[in-house]
C-alpha cells in the first residue's frame, strides 16, 4: 500500500487473471470472457480508490499514499463516476461490436446508473465526516451485489437469443 496505484493495480490485475484462468480450465477463451476481464479492470481501477475514502484520515498520518490523497477526494468520486458512465458505454459496444445480445447493455446500463446514483450524493457532502462515513459504507454494502449484476449481465448477455 505504500506504493501508489499499486493495491488497485494488484486487485485488478489479480481478477483479470482470475476470470482468464477460469477460461483456460474451460477449454476457451472466448471475446465474452475478455470482455468481462476488461470490464473488471476498468471497474476495479476506476472505482476502488472510493473504499478508500472510508479510511483517508489514517491513511494519510501512516504515510499511505492513495488516489484520494494524493488527488482528493472529489477527483476520486468523479474518478468513479466516469468510470461507470465509460462501462454503461461499453455494454452498448459490447452490444453492438462484440455480438452480445440486448441483455448486456440494459442489464448494465441500469446497474451502472445505480451505481452513480448511489454515489453522486457524497460529492455534496464531503466536508460532513459523519455523512461521508456513512455513506462509503453504504456504498459498499449496497454496490457490492451490482457488480454480481453486472457480471450476471455479461452472462446472460452472451446467451443467444
Amino acid at each position: 500500500q505504500r506504493i501508489f496505484l499499486m493495491k488497485q493495480v494488484t486487485v485488478a490485475v489479480g481478477g483479470g487473471i482470475a476470470c482468464l484462468s477460469a477460461g483456460l480450465a474451460a477449454g476457451t477463451i472466448t471475446i465474452q470472457l475478455l470482455y468481462l476481464t476488461g470490464l473488471f479492470l476498468l471497474l476495479i481501477m476506476g472505482s476502488h480508490p472510493l473504499v478508500d475514502l472510508r479510511d483517508i484520515d489514517s491513511d494519510r498520518m501512516d504515510g499511505v499514499k492513495t488516489i484520494p490523497i494524493v488527488w482528493g477526494p472529489r477527483f476520486t468520486i468523479r474518478l468513479a463516476l466516469t468510470t461507470f458512465t465509460a462501462a454503461a458505454a461499453t455494454t452498448w459496444i459490447g452490444f453492438y461490436g462484440l455480438g452480445f445480445n440486448i441483455a448486456l447493455p440494459i442489464i448494465g446500463t441500469i446497474a451502472l446508473i445505480a451505481f452513480a446514483y448511489m454515489m453522486y450524493p457524497l460529492l455534496g457532502h464531503l466536508s460532513e465526516y459523519e455523512y461521508h462515513e456513512y455513506s462509503v459504507k453504504k456504498l459498499y454494502t449496497r454496490g457490492l451485489p451490482l457488480y454480481f449484476i453486472l457480471q450476471i449481465a455479461v452472462l446472460v448477455g452472451s446467451l443467444p437469443l
